[in-house]
């Protein structure tokens, strides 16, 4: 997908993010079609330092295919400011805003490449969307959800 993302963003440079049995696969598919220079490969690396790459990103991509009940990635890097391309699976459509705080898209590839190239062309509104509502989403997605959780477990203590 990144050959085809780069006719289109000639301009992009891609930063993947964590290790393991694909990141040894996606390495070697990058080398073999010449990618070096627009591919890199973060592997595992500390969550502050996460964090610091998610800032510094134009857009995050979280392709997910599975159900995932709570996407922290995008929830972190909407906290961040950054825009979220994401699948609209599992939990990632309850807080992706879609053309709001980033896109929502199938978990194929060329949905998911249509949204990375809709989603760099508007990040710069995505940006400001998220940063006008970002008090609301923190409070949201830390003292909100941790309030619940309290009172939960308040309430199982009593009984």
């Amino acid at each position: 997908m990144i050959p085809q993302l780069l006719k289109e963003l000639p301009q992009a440079k891609f930063k993947l993010i964590g290790s393991g049995y694909l990141e040894k696969v996606l390495k070697a598919d990058a080398v073999k079609i010449r990618l070096e220079d627009k591919v890199s490969f973060i592997g595992q690396i500390d969550h502050r330092q996460v964090l610091s790459e998610i800032k510094k990103s134009a857009i995050v991509t979280v392709p997910s295919v599975w159900q995932e009940p709570l996407p922290r990635s995008a929830i972190e890097a909407i906290l961040s400011g950054t825009p979220v391309v994401a699948t609209e699976v599992g939990g990632l459509k309850e807080v992706v805003k879609d053309q709001v705080y980033g896109i929502l898209c199938k978990p194929n590839e060329n949905s998911i490449k249509d949204a990375i190239v809709s989603c760099f062309i508007h990040k710069d509104e995505f940006k400001k969307n998220i940063l006008s509502d970002l008090s609301k989403l923190r409070k949201h997605f830390t003292n909100d959800v941790a309030a619940s959780y309290l009172k939960i477990y308040q309430k199982a203590i009593k009984l």
